[in-house]
């Protein structure tokens, strides 16, 4: 067990030397296991474990995309997760665009994230929009699912991973049925 910590306090304690500018191999961390500073009852049994401020899901399994179902509410835009703690942002184009959060037939959860309008669309940010990291030459799996609301012959939707530089990867789903795709 005590061996599980320290590897824990250390890869903590890299994690936090990298945020801050990098962690150096001559890190280290010193353990006085005769400083007694506290005792605990030996009454006290069980483990747990609570997800606070998303040190979980924006931590160790971190999932790149944040409100990846939709579920949050949606703002005054239509558009799931747009105020509060924001997950997911309006883009408009120059031709009208429409979004609403539809409650039912969800693929995955209770609602989904309705867009409409030629050029129109939704972007994530990643947790707290920190931003998404990736690595240039690393393989990402993502799934997208998708279906036109109403009759939209030959809808396509295309999903775009950007940065300030332009578009880095790009990739299109056709819509050609009413199922989800």
């Amino acid at each position: 067990m005590a061996l599980i910590c320290l590897a824990l306090l250390a890869l903590l304690a890299c994690a936090g030397m990298a945020a801050a500018g990098g962690c150096s191999r001559d890190a280290a961390i010193v353990v006085h296991a005769d400083e007694v500073i506290a005792h605990a009852s030996r009454t006290m049994v069980g483990a747990g474990i609570e997800d606070v401020n998303h040190e979980l899901i924006g931590g160790m399994y971190a999932s790149l995309v944040f409100g990846e179902s939709f579920e949050e509410p949606a703002g005054p835009d239509g558009v799931s997760g747009s105020t509060g703690r924001i997950t997911w942002t309006a883009h408009t184009a120059a031709h009208p665009c429409t979004f609403e959060v539809i409650n039912g037939d969800a693929h995955t959860g209770v609602q989904s994230q309705a867009v409409g309008g030629q050029g129109c669309g939704v972007s994530n940010r990643g947790l707290d929009n920190g931003g998404l990291f990736v690595v240039a030459g690393r393989q990402y799996v993502g799934y997208l699912f998708a279906k036109p609301i109403r009759a939209a012959p030959n809808a396509t939707v295309t999903v775009q991973l950007v940065d300030a530089s332009g578009t880095l990867a790009s990739a299109e789903l056709a819509l050609t049925s009413s199922a989800w795709a």
